[in-house]
């Protein structure tokens, strides 16, 4: 008898076991199914959140390109400008002198 009791209970705990294994595995498949849900959606909240700030930046990154482009283009046509016009000084100044001493020999 009492060896039949410790089979009945031993049956007993390891059924009891066996059921509380599973539960615990359907509740952690469930937790992990929601935890990767979650992450999933986070995820995509930030990404989506994100995607304005990096068009932004982009934004601003082409535009501090474009302005840095135009400023040198803008820096290069005033030297050669300035190059222009000394030059146009020095040969105006060489005709002057020219015209002077044509003056003179005359």
């Amino acid at each position: 008898m009492l060896e039949k009791n410790v089979l009945t209970t031993r049956f007993g705990m390891e059924r009891e076991a066996l059921t509380t294994r599973q539960r615990l595995e359907k509740e952690a498949l469930t937790t992990r199914q929601r935890l990767e849900k979650e992450a999933l959606t986070t995820r995509q909240r930030l990404e989506k959140e994100a995607l304005p700030t990096r068009k932004r930046l982009e934004n601003n990154e082409l535009k501090t390109l474009f302005r840095t482009e135009g400023n040198a283009l803008q820096t290069r046509l005033k030297l050669e400008s300035n190059t222009l016009t000394t030059r146009l000084r020095m040969v105006k100044n060489a005709l002057k002198i020219r015209d002077w001493l044509v003056k003179d020999a005359l």
